[in-house]
């Protein structure tokens, strides 16, 4: 049996410094396909299946949330 393909993803954001990490983190280990989230200070790194989630879902939930997602690299 073939085992799916995880990916990592690195989000910056912005958005309340006091909130982020905890927010952030339990609202996409909720979502089907995020298999891990480590929080630093304004970046969500997002281990993930592809298969099972977009990035574009990912995204969703953060903005969804009230934060912007950074353009920086």
């Amino acid at each position: 049996m073939e085992r799916s393909r995880r990916t990592t993803l690195t989000i910056p954001y912005t958005g309340c410094i006091d909130c982020h990490i905890s927010n952030i983190e339990s609202n996409l280990k909720k979502l089907g396909g995020v298999r891990d989230v480590e929080m630093k200070l304004w970046t969500a790194q997002i281990e993930y299946y592809p298969s099972k989630i977009s990035v574009k879902e990912i995204k969703k939930v953060i903005t969804d949330l009230g934060y912007e997602i950074s353009e920086r690299n």
